[in-house]
């Protein structure tokens, strides 16, 4: 592969893999950095399904999400952190379970510990654990 260096004049149109980049910066920006406040129990809107949510409730009580499944094939690849802010438990709750598995497999907890996450990614319409930390999952 040849690298050219090329000045912003050399260039009207982005391509990445021969398709033209037509988004304008901010969307571009948006579609990987969005972020959400979970501040009471309550379903995720259904369209997050990019970003870091954190929970953050501002009132006693714990937090039990719903997060709705990701759009098979539009959603592809998506990534969701989601991050406890609280000193208490925290349940979400996926409800196809995670990779698809069914009821076995469809509550994350969240101990009462500050900076418990769990990291998702979106395929076929089920979401992944791709990571986690002080989360269970059953």
């Amino acid at each position: 592969m040849t690298k050219t260096n090329l000045t912003s004049v050399d260039v009207d149109t982005l391509y990445l893999g021969g398709v033209a980049v037509t988004a304008t910066a901010a969307e571009l920006n948006k579609s990987f950095d969005y972020e959400y406040e979970l501040l009471a129990t309550t379903p995720v809107a259904p369209s997050i399904k990019n970003g870091v949510i954190r929970i953050a409730k501002t009132s006693a009580g714990v937090v039990t999400a719903t997060l709705a499944p990701p759009v098979a094939g539009t959603d592809d690849f998506k990534r969701l952190n989601i991050i406890n802010f609280q000193t208490q438990t925290n349940l979400l709750i996926v409800t196809e379970g995670f990779g698809g598995a069914g009821s076995g497999e469809d509550t994350c907890t969240f101990t009462n510990v500050l900076g418990s996450s769990i990291e998702l990614m979106a395929y076929n319409g089920h979401w992944y654990i791709t990571g986690q930390n002080n989360v269970g999952v059953a």
